[in-house]
């Protein structure tokens, strides 16, 4: 299972609540190309973030109550043992996945 530092569940959490205050959606991430790419280098996966609600397959992963992220078993699989952590960057907070080493 994917790791989620506390500062990453914080952020997650602090994006739901800026956009929506149903309990029952979350944060899905999704395998996304960046725009004008046909893919990245070998090995780069780019991941993109969308409201959903969890389907019965997915796995469900809660913060201070609040649903705040959601993997489908394919996403699942891809970042298992991966590491989701929240960076300062110059635009803001924003999220990146640390791989495990191969």
């Amino acid at each position: 299972m994917i790791n989620i530092t506390p500062e990453a569940r914080d952020l997650l959490k602090d994006m739901l609540d800026q956009v929506s205050e149903d309990q029952e959606v979350g944060i899905r991430l999704v395998l996304a190309v960046p725009p004008g790419s046909e893919g990245g280098e070998e090995g780069e996966v780019a991941i993109g973030l969308m409201l959903d609600q969890p389907h019965e397959e997915d796995q469900i992963i809660e913060h201070s109550g609040r649903r705040i992220l959601i993997l489908d078993p394919s996403m699942a699989q891809l970042l298992e043992d991966d590491s989701l952590e929240a960076v300062e960057t110059d635009q803001g907070r924003s999220l990146t996945v640390n791989q495990k080493a191969a």
